[in-house]
Parts: C-alpha cells; sequence; structure tokens
C-alpha cells in the first residue's frame, strides 16, 4: 500500500493517479490522511488521499494525488465508512465493490508484525544502553533519561524528562525498524535527525510526530526508516505526567538484507 503522496510521486515518476491506469470506478487510498497530514493540506482536516473517481477533488498542491474523503467520509457513498477526526485509522470498506487501496510498484512489504524481531539485549542500566552485532555489523544504543523494562526493553522514566534516543552503526544501513508502545497522556515520540519514512499502529504521525491518537491512552506503533543510508539514527520521547513510551524490537537491513 502506498505509504505517502511522497511515494506515489516517486515510484510513478510523477505521473500519479494518472499513471495507475484505474479501470473500475471508485476510490483507492493511500496510508496518509488526517492521522498524518501531508504538507499539502495547510488547514484543517479533510481525511484520506487517493486515487480514483470516486471522492472530493483532492487541493492541487496534493498533486499528483487527485481525490480525498473529506472528513468522515462524507465524499464517499458506501460501502466506504469512516470516523470523523480518525479517518486513517477507522477507513473501511465491507464490500468489493467501490475501490480499495492504492498499491505501489515494488518488494512486497513485510507483515507489520515480523518486521522489528530482535530485543534490546545487549542494553542494560539507567539510562539503558549497550552495543551488540547485527547482520550490518555492530550496533550501539545509548540514551538519556530512561530505564530497563523487563530484560531486553526499555522506557523513558516516567514523570521525568524526556529520553534522547541514539542508535549508531558501524556501517550505513539501508532501513530500520523499531516497534514502540506509547502509553498514558500525550505520550510523544519526535526530534528525529532522520524522519521515518513510514510509522504505522494505532497511532498518529503528523509534523514529524507521533502521538496517541485524541481519546486514545495506549497504542502500538511500528517506525520504519526504508531506502536510507544512515549510520545514526536519534529520536526523543515523553509525555505529560507518568506517560512513557516502551521500545521493545527493532530489525535492521544492508542493502536490502535483514
Amino acid at each position: 500500500m502506498c505509504s505517502s503522496v511522497a511515494e506515489v510521486k516517486r515510484k510513478s515518476n510523477g505521473a500519479g493517479c494518472a499513471g495507475a491506469e484505474l479501470r473500475t470506478d471508485g476510490f483507492f487510498a493511500i496510508a496518509e490522511g488526517v492521522a498524518g497530514t501531508p504538507k499539502c493540506f495547510t488547514a484543517g482536516s479533510v481525511g484520506v488521499l487517493g486515487c480514483g473517481s470516486l471522492g472530493a477533488p483532492a487541493p492541487s498542491s496534493c498533486a499528483p494525488l487527485d481525490r480525498v474523503s473529506n472528513p468522515g467520509c462524507s465524499a464517499l457513498d458506501a460501502p466506504w465508512a469512516c470516523q470523523k477526526d480518525n479517518e486513517l485509522w477507522s477507513l473501511a470498506k465491507s464490500e468489493y465493490a467501490g475501490g480499495g487501496v492504492l498499491c505501489c510498484e515494488g518488494a512486497a512489504p513485510k507483515a507489520e508484525a515480523e518486521l522489528p524481531n530482535e530485543p534490546w539485549a545487549f542494553g542494560s542500566g539507567a539510562p539503558f544502553s549497550g552495543s551488540g552485532p547485527s547482520e550490518c555489523g555492530d550496533l550501539t544504543l545509548s540514551t538519556t533519561n530512561t530505564e530497563p523494562w523487563g530484560d531486553d526493553a526499555f522506557r523513558n522514566v516516567p514523570g521525568g524528562a524526556t529520553a534522547v534516543v541514539i542508535v549508531t552503526f558501524s556501517k550505513p544501513v539501508s532501513a530500520f525498524y523499531v516497534s514502540m508502545k506509547l502509553s498514558g497522556e500525550k505520550a510523544y515520540v519526535t526530534g528525529f535527525n532522520v524522519p521515518p519514512t513510514r510509522v504505522t499502529g494505532r497511532v498518529s504521525f503528523e509534523r514529524q510526530e507521533v502521538r496517541l491518537p485524541k481519546g486514545v491512552q495506549e497504542g502500538n506503533a511500528v517506525l520504519s526508516w526504508v531506502g536510507v543510508r544512515a549510520d545514526a539514527l536519534s529520536w526523543v520521547a515523553g509525555g505529560k505526567t507518568r506517560a512513557t513510551v516502551l521500545s521493545d524490537a527493532f530489525a535492521v537491513e544492508c542493502n536490502g538484507r535483514r
């Protein structure tokens, strides 16, 4: 499934919806919308972006995407349905007709549950830190204002200062994945030195900040850096009162190989 306006533009050589050659009426969604507002929306919440013959015309600044669901999927008829202010995560279709999702050409994506499969077993202490081998060379983790959680995970200290997490690699990696659990009021992850290319799970990703959707007290997330060449990645985690961000596993790739 296409993850962003940028990915559609890049993989279609700028053709976007025109290059999709859709042969049926419908709305074909991408994984970008109100919970991850793209730069093309300068104000307001307008729903999920996509291509097709259904939906409202997307703002011209969203090119090469041309359709949008509007708040609460008001521009889409049944069998499409979604909740206002939670369009991206509640979008559903109960029947085959009416479209689906827009897929970007390339290798099939890994299942989210399979991505981060390595615990931080080499780390310890408070703040949590350590180093160990990976398929892409040595990996080193350093943090501030963190504490261990179980034997091989860590989180920011509840009620303490924000935590800074830095992961460095002995040679550049092409992809990195990390799974997180956000809990409590206004838990967030931000301050990326290299923004992730994709964020999935029961969270929102807007203006380079991962947060829990309004009214949600707990959610899991997978942050993915794909198609990068990085020797260091970092982020900041925190939240209001005793909110926590737990990191329990990661995965790394070099030259497309895990």
